[in-house]
């Protein structure tokens, strides 16, 4: 069989390639070095055809020329990942991919190092000023201010930027070349830049009246009278995430209200599990001012590692009536908030409680649940008597 098919021209083999794994007949399997090197490119690609939605995915071994030729003019999104494709022919490979898509405006490059990050400029710059996604996640090897300059470049010259993400990346840029990025990116709707955030970022962010819908944040040693002027920049926001919350400033959960985030569907605080704020604390007093008010809106709740009295969950059942997912873990109320929560959360989903330390009793459970629309329950708990 390999002598058969070695013997093919490549347009033959091409056909035939396309035919037995596409026509899902058989499930090529070849041995032979020679000919693998041949149908490898052919074999090893996904293009997914759908109008504005269609996408072109680089994987092992790809050959972006033959797979793209046909659909190349309508592809609108780009997925690099550097885990995958081979580093001596990465520049290759993407540079062909880009030429021959030119209307793409979702970039989405992953898993990048130091190797693979010397062609940024080649692989963002052109397509800099037509794109409204890019994300840049998990580049946690790299940590070089050459870099950085490299994202600036682009992101100034992407005026259409509607989406970006720098989960898990060592990018770092100033003060002052955030204030130029957001100045330039008034379009900005979603933001996640958890793992990389910086003091110089959020005094940025702050400074200019936001659009922004989605907001992920994390890091360490943030004035929080600077986290503090966050809802108040960004009152458009739908979901809110901050970690690790201040365990001491009440200031940025004070300004935390309907009032000035009024289209806030999901809202995520995690506390530090080490620096969490104990229960006779005074600032233990936000978490009550803030479900204080009504917030009709509410979908989405995570409250981690935050110890919370049962007139707390109390409120929150009160005055958040449309919750759908809501995350207690280490939270160290008693059975009866938590059975409060499954008899008048009737609107819930998904509930996760998580509490090693307490001690409950069979009556946790109400005799009639309010939550009868729950798809996923997770009760995680120790000492249990019943």
């Amino acid at each position: 069989m390999p002598h058969c098919f070695d013997s093919l021209s490549d347009d033959v083999l091409e056909r035939v390639a396309w035919y037995l794994v596409h026509k899902d007949l058989v499930t090529l399997s070849c041995v032979d070095k020679n000919l693998r090197y041949r149908l490898t490119p052919l074999v090893f690609r996904e293009v997914r055809i759908g109008g504005s939605q269609t996408q072109y995915y680089t994987s092992f071994n790809i050959d972006p020329l033959s797979a793209l030729r046909p659909y190349g003019h309508l592809v609108k999104k780009v997925t690099y990942s550097a885990h995958v494709v081979p580093l001596e022919n990465s520049q290759f490979l993407f540079n062909a991919a880009l030429s021959l898509t030119p209307h793409v405006t979702r970039l989405y490059l992953h898993g990048l190092n130091s190797r693979s990050t010397r062609y940024l400029n080649s692989y963002l710059l052109p397509v800099a000023s037509q794109i409204t996604h890019l994300s840049l996640a998990h580049t946690e090897r790299i940590n070089n201010e050459i870099y950085g300059d490299c994202l600036y470049s682009g992101l100034v010259r992407a005026r259409r930027l509607q989406y970006l993400e720098l989960i898990g990346s060592k990018f770092r840029l100033a003060e002052s070349e955030w204030k130029c990025v957001f100045r330039v990116c008034h379009e900005l709707k979603v933001l996640r830049t958890r793992g990389c955030g910086d003091s110089g970022m959020v005094n940025a962010l702050v400074q200019y009246p936001r659009r922004l819908e989605t907001l992920q944040i994390s890091f360490h040693h943030v004035n929080p009278h600077v986290l503090a002027l966050i809802p108040l920049a960004c009152p458009q926001l739908r979901f809110l995430f901050i970690y690790p919350l201040p365990a001491v400033s009440n200031l940025i959960v004070e300004n935390i209200t309907p009032r000035n985030l009024p289209h806030l569907e999901r809202l995520d605080l995690t506390c530090n599990s080490f620096e969490r704020v104990p229960s006779d604390s005074p600032s233990h007093e936000r978490y009550r001012g803030m479900f204080n008010h009504a917030w009709p809106n509410l979908k989405q709740l995570c409250l981690d590692n935050i110890r919370l009295d049962d007139s707390v969950l109390e409120l929150m059942c009160e005055n958040c009536p449309n919750l759908e997912e809501l995350s207690l873990d280490e939270c160290r109320c008693s059975s009866r908030a938590y059975r409060m929560v499954l008899e008048k959360c009737t609107h819930l989903q998904e509930l996760h409680i998580r509490d090693l330390h307490s001690k409950f009793l069979s009556r946790l459970f109400p005799p009639k649940l309010g939550c009868t629309q729950l798809r996923k329950l997770a009760i995680i708990i120790a000492n249990f008597k019943a």
